[in-house]
């Protein structure tokens, strides 16, 4: 038996209001379908509800829809069947531009009709009167209108933000306020002319608003962006470290665009994984993990993977911006943006908003400034982290210091001890000339680098371990006792004894001595010396094969 799923509530919702609308408008006898007058007038509202449903004017962080110009006239003009077939075929002649999503956008349009009615209502309880009436009209069609949505949202969703709420009014009020003074100077104009050329006046009103907010808008704006974004840019240039940098970055992002998340990947100069370096979240659970590693399924990845940023207008609508369980983009809106030095990725950064429309087009070229000037950055920055690393690691060994920064940190670590005790040991590999005879220099090689390997594996994140020549080591042990000591070298030379050195037919160990500070020495060089005639005398009792504990 097949049990087919339940629908969800919010697409019960959707079908009620299909249904309800269907039933209420059908079946009104004195609707006279077919009737009409002022043809200019509705074909003038046609186009106005049309271009407005198919290209709304797009403001920064939402878009301004002046259809309300267009059935608000053809409503005052040939009454309410006619403001109807306005929204209808105007709506569903947008629908050719905007794309149609299935029930959500039958559910919209019969909405928006639901509350043509209920507005409409309103309207004549004033007897007509176009002063009181059409204000009340509009504040009738904003408040039932958006009821309904939040109210869907909230069924879906299972919560919605006062921040959704004014953002969805605060836009649909300015269209409103800018399609009334648009009804009123045509409907005065055909009151008093009752011409056809007052319908080519309101086509060319509506024209001139749309192109005279646009431009403000677009110039306005374009012109703050570029000054913020040239001023965060030079910021970000002028950093002098990660922290500053890290800092510099998010308060760009926040002053050019402004975000609701934001996550800042940057590649460990060494290790070269990508570590969430900073992050703006508002929940006490960080949905971004600590280290990034890509998939082949994630947005992110595939960002990573074409060096491309991505703009993300709305995930919950697009299947291929939604979110995997390994990606690292939470947002409904928003951007991932590569962080690309010399044509090698060095980081991502992930900002965006909790909601669907956040950013325009015209964000997205200022972000992609912003991120290749953090690319930059950073991939300064981390030049000058590897050459440090590199002046401070062993030639031979990557992942072992050499004996000068060995130096400065027994020095350093030496002036900050207090209380805590501190150790020095000479490590040297016996029989490891024989290798370098027997089996050349490049063999040789590999048995130091495995020998390191073995070593690192049983100290302790602090402790340090470097060479101090051919085949002799360093250790510097941290907050440690003489036990402690003896015990980590005994590890270590049980650990290499057991040891198959590649099938050498040479017998490999280790022989290791020690010095304590203060007691030994209060210098690295007292220190360092006590522990090679310490080493010097554990060789020796190996050599005779005596399993005699070094002794002070």
């Amino acid at each position: 038996m097949v049990i087919k799923p339940r629908p969800h509530r919010s697409d019960q919702v959707l079908w009620f209001i299909i249904g309800f609308v269907a039933v209420i408008w059908l079946t009104r006898l004195d609707a006279h379908w077919f009737q009409f007058t002022h043809g200019m007038t509705l074909l003038v509202s046609l186009v106005i509800v049309a271009l407005s449903e198919a290209w709304p004017i797009e403001l920064g962080r939402g878009h301004v829809s002046l259809s309300a110009a267009g059935f608000v006239s053809a409503f005052l003009v040939g009454g309410l069947t006619a403001a109807f077939w306005v929204l209808l075929i105007g709506t569903l002649v947008g629908w050719l531009k905007r794309g149609f999503r299935g029930i959500l956008t039958v559910a919209n349009l019969a909405l928006l009709v639901l509350t043509l009615g209920v507005a409409s209502s309103v309207f004549h309880l004033w007897n007509g009167s176009a002063l009181i009436g059409i204000p009340l009209f509009a504040l009738t069609f904003l408040v039932v209108n958006h009821l309904w949505v939040d109210f869907y949202y909230w069924l879906r969703d299972g919560t919605l933000s006062r921040q959704d709420i004014m953002r969805s009014v605060e836009w649909d009020g300015l269209g409103w306020a800018l399609s009334l003074p648009l009804v009123a100077i045509y409907v005065l104009l055909l009151k008093a002319y009752n011409a056809w050329w007052v319908g080519l006046l309101g086509l060319f009103a509506y024209g001139a608003v749309t192109f005279l907010l646009t431009f403000y808008y677009q110039t306005r704006i374009a012109h703050e962006a570029t000054r913020r974004t040239a001023r965060a840019s030079e910021a970000i240039a002028a950093a002098n470290d990660q922290v500053e940098l890290l800092t510099r970055v998010k308060d760009a992002f926040a002053d050019v665009v402004g975000f609701t998340s934001f996550v800042a990947y940057l590649k460990h100069p060494i290790t070269g994984i990508l570590e969430r370096s900073i992050t703006v979240h508002p929940d006490a659970t960080l949905p971004y993990p600590d280290e990034f590693i890509p998939d082949e399924k994630g947005l992110t990845s595939w960002a990573l993977a074409t060096h491309t940023a991505e703009f993300i207008v709305d995930s919950r609508q697009s299947r291929s911006a939604r979110p995997s369980p390994t990606d690292s983009h939470p947002v409904v809106s928003g951007f991932i943006l590569p962080l690309v030095a010399d044509r090698k990725i060095c980081g991502v950064i992930v900002v965006g908003h909790d909601y669907a429309y956040g950013y325009s087009r015209y964000d997205f070229e200022m972000v992609q400034v912003l991120a290749d000037h953090t690319a930059m950055a950073y991939g300064k920055w981390m030049i000058q982290e590897e050459a440090v690393h590199l002046s401070r690691v062993d030639s031979l060994l990557p992942t072992v210091y050499n004996y000068r920064f060995f130096r400065e940190v027994a020095d350093e670590r030496i002036r900050q001890s207090s209380s805590r005790g501190l150790a020095l040991a000479f490590l040297d590999m016996d029989n490891f000339k024989t290798v370098n005879d027997r089996y050349g220099h490049f063999t040789g090689d590999e048995v130091l680098r495995r020998f390191s390997h073995l070593v690192h594996a049983e100290l302790r994140e602090r402790d340090v371990l470097a060479r101090y020549g051919g085949d002799e080591f360093v250790v510097l042990f941290d907050n440690v006792d003489e036990a402690g000591v003896l015990a980590a070298l005994d590890r270590i030379q049980e650990r290499l004894s057991h040891e198959r050195w590649m099938d050498l037919d040479v017998v490999l160990g280790v022989s290791c001595g020690y010095a304590l500070y203060p007691n030994d020495g209060k210098t690295p060089e007292t220190l360092l010396n006590r522990a090679d005639l310490r080493m010097y005398a554990n060789k020796v009792q190996r050599k005779a094969n005596i399993q005699i504990v070094p002794s002070r």
